[in-house]
């Protein structure tokens, strides 16, 4: 600043160039520091969204799923071309009435496999033919425990996946009934991988995807995208000669805290039709696990896996479980070796398995 001359009783002051032009830098910078700085924040603030957990009305950040199945890897990409998915509609809608038979067997979880794969293997060899055997082949993170040729799906490091391809050879070619046990909507990879498309469910307050106290978000099983990966999955599994896949949370999350404009009934109803519809054939079951007795079982070749029953509450159980035949599509999956299951279908921990030694 500095002083011009005086008019009247004032005293007028102007701003010499270098000053201005000071301001002007300064006025310059300021702009471009706190627009880096919003930059940073909005990147920040969408970025950090993933690591917030929703249990119910509270919102805390957990960046404990980093560590849960983190260590993976890429599964190799098809030589040939990826699993065909085929819609059966109109004329050429494969036949899915040819009943099913009554099953028994035995289940075979991850942990099993990498205690002492083994064992599981001897296990199996001695049991009775025709024994219904069920692998756990996929973890709700969104691993694979085998050699997936899924474009983009990665194959955890928890597991041998080549001791399970050979577990996968022995149930499928061998005198066993061979289930395929894979975790449907509740997937946390697919979830990170498709954040944007609007496949998987968002929290009510918007913006965010909504994930459980297990870090896991969840699909829409209203969008192609979700019931797409899905068969495309069970494609792969009947092509290694699995006579059944059955689905775990096969449902929406048990929350109120997700925006979904519609009936989740109705929704499951509807994407369940569309996977016994689109996958099984007259030798193919597609099948769901869950611990409600009401879920809505399609017509054709499926069952519904009851879990979490007590062995005093099945016959309970079984009557309230609306089913035309439940001797042959009614299933306990169970955990002990209690007799009072033996009246229906019943699938048991491998550990309970009793053969020679």
């Amino acid at each position: 600043m500095r002083l011009r001359k005086k008019e009247g009783n004032r005293v007028k002051h102007t701003m010499t160039y270098r000053t201005r032009r000071r301001l002007h830098k300064l006025g310059v910078f300021c702009g471009c520091f706190f627009g880096i700085l919003l930059v940073v924040w909005v990147c920040w603030f969408f970025w950090l969204g993933r690591f917030i957990v929703y249990s119910g009305n509270e919102a805390k950040l957990d960046f404990g799923w980093v560590s849960h199945e983190a260590d993976a890897v890429v599964a190799v990409p098809p030589q040939e071309a990826t699993v065909a998915i085929h819609f059966n509609e109109g004329e050429d809608t494969v036949e899915t009435s040819t009943e099913l038979a009554p099953i028994s067997g035995f289940y075979v979880t991850v942990d099993d496999m990498i205690e002492n794969m083994d064992l599981v293997t001897e296990t199996i060899q001695q049991l009775p033919k025709d024994s219904a055997v069920m692998l756990d082949l996929k973890s709700v993170v969104g691993n694979f425990y085998y050699s997936t040729k899924i474009e983009g799906a990665t194959v955890s490091d928890k597991v041998d996946a080549a001791a399970v391809d050979k577990l996968i050879k022995t149930v499928t070619q061998g005198d066993y009934y061979a289930i395929a046990k894979i975790p449907a909507f509740r997937d946390r990879l697919f979830g990170l991988e498709n954040d944007s498309n609007g496949y998987t469910l968002a929290h009510s307050s918007g913006g965010y995807m909504w994930s459980d106290e297990g870090g896991c978000y969840w699909m829409n099983p209203t969008t192609d995208g979700a019931t797409g990966y899905l068969i495309s999955i069970v494609k792969e599994l009947q092509s290694l000669g699995f006579d059944e896949v059955v689905f775990t949370d096969f449902s929406f999350p048990p929350t109120d805290d997700i925006f979904f404009e519609g009936d989740r009934s109705q929704a499951i109803i509807n994407a369940a039709s569309t996977m016994v519809n689109t996958c099984s054939t007259d030798s193919f079951a597609v099948s769901f696990a869950s611990g409600d007795s009401a879920f809505p079982l399609p017509a054709g070749r499926s069952r519904l896996y009851l879990t979490g029953v007590e062995a005093d509450n099945v016959q309970t159980k079984a009557d309230s479980v609306n089913l035309t035949d439940k001797q042959i599509h009614l299933v306990f999956l169970t955990d002990t070796n209690d007799t009072r299951f033996d009246t229906f279908n019943v699938i048991r921990p491998i550990t309970a398995a009793e053969v020679t030694g």
